[in-house]
C-alpha cells in the first residue's frame, strides 16, 4: 500500500509540475517591437505575447534591438 501512494504521490506531484510550467506567456505592449519579434520568431508569438519557452527562444542568445523605422 505504501509503494501505491508513493507513486500515486508522485505523479501528481509530476502533473502538477508539468501544468504550471504550460501556458505562460509575456506580453509585449511595444507593437513596433512586436512586429519586430513576430517577423523573427513568429512560431513562439501568440496574438500580443510570446512564449519564453519556445525552442526558439530559449536558442538565443542575444537580440540587438536598435531604433528601426517600421
Amino acid at each position: 500500500m505504501k509503494k501505491f501512494y508513493l507513486s500515486y504521490l508522485c505523479f501528481h506531484a509530476l502533473i502538477l509540475h508539468e501544468h504550471s510550467c504550460r501556458g505562460i506567456s509575456v506580453y509585449i505592449p511595444d507593437p513596433v517591437f512586436r512586429a519586430y519579434l513576430n517577423q523573427y520568431y513568429s512560431s513562439c508569438m501568440v496574438g500580443d505575447s510570446i512564449d519564453p519557452l519556445c525552442p526558439a527562444v530559449l536558442g538565443t542568445k542575444h537580440i540587438n534591438v536598435v531604433v528601426k523605422n517600421f
